[in-house]
C-alpha cells in the first residue's frame, strides 16, 4: 500500500515536472518569436522608408512617428545606430531585464 501511494506521488510529480518544462520551452520560444516579428516589422518599415525617401530612417523615433513601428518599449528597448543615410542602420532589439539580445546584420 505504501510503495503504491509512493509511485503515485513520484509519478505525479515526474508528470508536473515535464508539465513545467514544456510551457517554459513554449513561453521562451514565444518571446523568442516576438523578438523576430519585431525586427522583421522594423527592418520593413526601415527598408519602406529606403525606397520612399532615398535615405534610411535618421532616428529609430522618426520610423515611429513616419511609418508606425509600435514597440512596447517596457518590454524592449531598441538600439538603432546609423552611420550614414545611404548606410542601413544596424539594429538591436533587447528585452528589458534579459540580456539576450537579437541582431540585424
Amino acid at each position: 500500500m505504501k510503495v503504491s501511494r509512493f509511485f503515485s506521488l513520484l509519478l505525479f510529480g515526474l508528470v508536473l515536472a515535464f508539465l513545467w518544462i514544456g510551457f517554459s520551452r513554449v513561453a521562451e520560444t514565444n518571446q523568442q518569436e516576438n523578438r523576430t516579428l519585431l525586427l522583421q516589422n522594423i527592418d520593413r518599415a526601415v527598408l519602406n522608408c529606403y525606397a520612399i525617401e532615398g535615405m534610411y530612417p535618421p532616428t529609430f523615433q522618426y520610423l515611429q512617428q513616419n511609418y508606425g513601428v509600435q514597440v512596447d518599449s517596457e518590454k524592449y528597448y531598441v538600439d538603432y545606430q546609423i552611420f550614414a543615410s545611404n548606410i542601413k542602420p544596424v539594429i538591436q532589439i533587447l528585452e528589458r531585464g534579459n540580456a539576450t539580445e537579437e541582431v540585424q546584420p
